[in-house]
């Protein structure tokens, strides 16, 4: 019996050594598309969605067009984050997206 719990043991470890990679892989995109499905029912058709896959959405980020001038709170207190339409977002580059809001942050502190 031990022998047999061995051999299914070693079996599993190589099965893990061999597939980890791509089985994480897989778990985070499914995470991704999870994540997504409650911004948008349709993630397909958000602008940059093709240039995002060929990345394998790795640092990528959806962005809400409206998100320019509120922050993710006013739009969540609003309903105007959850089940958006596909034009009111799109695909972006996370460091692009980053720059953009900082810029944001800017211009409102001058404003105040």
């Amino acid at each position: 019996m031990k022998s047999l719990y061995k051999k299914y043991k070693e079996t599993i470890m190589n099965w893990r050594e061999r597939n980890s990679s791509k089985y994480n892989e897989y778990c985070r995109l499914y995470q991704l598309k999870h994540k997504w499905e409650k911004i948008c029912k349709e993630y397909t058709l958000i602008e940059n969605y093709e240039e995002a896959l060929a990345d394998n959405f790795r640092g990528w980020v959806i962005h809400h067009k409206r998100g320019i001038t509120k922050s993710r709170a006013q739009l969540i207190e609003e309903g105007l984050y959850y089940d958006r339409p596909a034009s009111e977002l799109r695909f972006m580059r996370r460091a692009a997206h980053n720059r953009l809001h900082a810029e944001i942050r800017k211009y409102f502190k001058k404003l105040k």
